[in-house]
């Protein structure tokens, strides 16, 4: 379908000369150059001319074209009428309307450019010799299209007429001074459209300079995502995009990169496989101990008598003796237990005898 012609397509490569006679031929008009089509008036009767079954089906309301719109808000008017046709016949095709109402001559050639394509597409090739549209009358039921047709004509023949006395002021004159303004006029003519069709091919370089410039800003911002950065085809990509020293050399490129790749796999699988290092034990020193630094520390060191009560230190006992374990009763009816003496131990033999 014509909605998928690429830009690199034969439709897009038609010279300007070509389509604006196609489009005087199909339409009855008298077109000069291509921005004259951006008011869409023009791009919804060639849409009408290719859908016309001359028996009456209007598949463009072309009650509804303005052929008389000057502004730029009028413009949008036909395109919205251009638009609701696309989506009748099902043409998935996107209108740049902000582009081609400012009348710039690159967008509407391509436009005009994919128009023609699609219009032998839906005829099935037919050319407008073959056709039976009669576009004066349909252009008659949009608003000033009899206006356009008779405006057109008119222009023709004033154009004829002005040429007629021109040329019979020529003969008048002498015959060299005539060749020379008739040869000054044509190359001047010739010079306006070299000029004018070199400012397209600028144009349309710029257009696919940005086109191919987008894309590879697209395919740089992949590389940087995060989930393709141990992928060795997104450094075989960057090498090649940042590569400035001549052409690069594509299978060389591949090659470093996927031994670089198993290298730093081999790598990675070693660490894994080494043993792991256990951390060194720490070191004990060992301090010896002499019997004379037992004795000096025994010797420093002092028993406290502490007050049960207030666990307060009372002193060292003088004879070195540990303080007591349990607290004597300071109550008052508290006795302490009678003391009884015993005799000394007599002699056995003494008491035998006694």
């Amino acid at each position: 379908m014509a909605s998928t012609t690429g830009m690199m397509h034969d439709a897009f490569f038609v010279g300007r000369n070509e389509l604006i006679a196609w489009v005087n031929a199909l339409l009855a008009l008298r077109l000069t150059k291509v921005e004259q089509c951006a008011s869409g008036a023009v791009y919804c009767q060639i849409m009408d001319a290719a859908h016309w079954s001359g028996g009456g089906g209007d598949v463009v309301p072309m009650r509804r074209v303005n052929f008389e719109a000057k502004s730029e808000h009028e413009f949008v008017q036909n395109y919205k009428v251009l638009q609701l046709v696309f989506e009748r016949m099902h043409v998935a095709k996107n209108v740049e309307v902000q582009k081609l109402i400012k009348g710039r001559p690159l967008d509407n050639l391509e436009f005009l450019q994919w128009m023609k394509r699609y219009y032998d597409t839906a005829t099935g090739g037919a050319g407008v010799e073959n056709s039976t549209y009669d576009a004066e009358e349909r252009r008659a039921c949009a608003r000033g299209g009899a206006e356009t047709t008779t405006t057109t004509t008119t222009t023709t023949t004033t154009a004829h007429r002005g040429s007629m006395t021109t040329t019979s002021g020529a003969g008048a004159t002498s015959g060299a001074n005539a060749r020379a303004t008739t040869g000054n006029g044509a190359s001047a003519r010739e010079m306006t459209e070299t000029n004018t069709a070199l400012a397209l091919q600028v144009e349309r370089a710029e257009q696919e300079r940005e086109f191919y410039f987008e894309k590879l800003q697209d395919v740089e911002y992949v590389c940087q995502r995060p989930e393709f950065e141990n992928n060795p085809l997104k450094n075989v990509v960057e090498r090649i995009l940042y590569h400035t020293d001549g052409k690069a050399d594509v299978d060389a490129i591949i090659a470093e990169c996927f031994a670089e790749e198993k290298e730093t796999t081999a790598n990675v699988v070693s660490k894994d496989d080494a043993p792991e290092s256990t951390p060194p034990k720490a070191t004990v020193v060992e301090v010896p101990v002499t019997l004379e630094a037992i004795e000096t520390k025994l010797a420093a060191t002092t028993l406290d008598r502490v007050d049960s009560g207030n666990a307060v230190a009372i002193g060292a006992s003088p004879l070195g003796t540990p303080p007591p374990m349990f607290d004597e009763p300071t109550s008052a009816c508290a006795t302490r237990p009678a003391v009884t003496h015993r005799s000394p131990l007599r002699d056995a033999n003494v008491m035998a005898s006694q």
